[in-house]
């Protein structure tokens, strides 16, 4: 299981305050396979606007942002995100927040979402923690793979927990603590072994039958 949350950046032209401006406007959202192609309309029409949907890769994105093409940038992923990082070097930006009420109302649609927060500082002009929503990453495997090779794949990825946040600042959320985010996908039992020896207790219900 590797809890890598996914959160998700509303990056705006800098004349853009609120959510009601982007109706209508050009929001781009990454790949169309990707978490902002498949979960943006969802989000959008949640929240009350209909916005012109862009796809192509993040860098394309955070070059149409900057030139005027789009209005706002949508990305979901591990921060700090380089494209928004690409951008804010550039130009001015802002950082808009989903209120409680809208989070809420996201998670009755995409209940897998939930409310997250990137603290200050992240990104250049991020002055204050922002507010938003993300999901956290979960690795899944066959139902028959070897406890075993499980139990030490799980182990490794802990274990070396200091060494993918070299890497990547979003390890930060890869500890096992955060095994309680999982309420639904039953655990292998190579990882049941591996949280049950660190003293971490895996509900009932997601202890699959023997």
């Amino acid at each position: 299981m590797y809890d890598n949350i996914d959160q998700t950046v509303v990056l705006a032209q800098s004349g853009i305050t609120n959510w009601a401006q982007l109706n209508g406007k050009g929001i781009g959202v990454g790949p169309q396979s990707g978490n902002g192609g498949v979960y943006g309309p969802a989000v959008f029409k949640t929240i009350g606007i209909s916005p012109r949907l862009s796809y192509g890769s993040f860098e394309n994105m955070a070059i149409a942002l900057l030139d005027g093409s789009i209005d706002a940038l949508l990305a979901q992923g591990g921060a700090p995100f380089p494209a928004i990082q690409q951008v804010e070097a550039k130009a001015p930006i802002r950082f808009l927040s989903f209120s409680a009420e809208q989070i809420e109302a996201i998670r009755k649609v995409v209940p897998e979402f939930g409310a997250s927060k990137i603290p200050a500082g992240t990104y250049r002009l991020l002055e204050e923690d922002y507010v938003s929503i993300g999901m956290f990453n979960f690795a899944i495997g066959r139902n028959d793979l070897p406890d075993d090779q499980v139990y030490q794949l799980v182990k490794a990825v802990f274990d070396n927990q200091p060494r993918l946040l070299k890497t990547n600042s979003a390890a930060r959320e890869t500890v096992p603590q955060n095994v309680e985010r999982n309420t639904f996908l039953p655990f292998h039992p190579g990882a049941i072994r591996y949280y049950r020896e660190i003293g971490i207790k895996i509900p009932d219900a997601l202890v699959p039958a023997n």
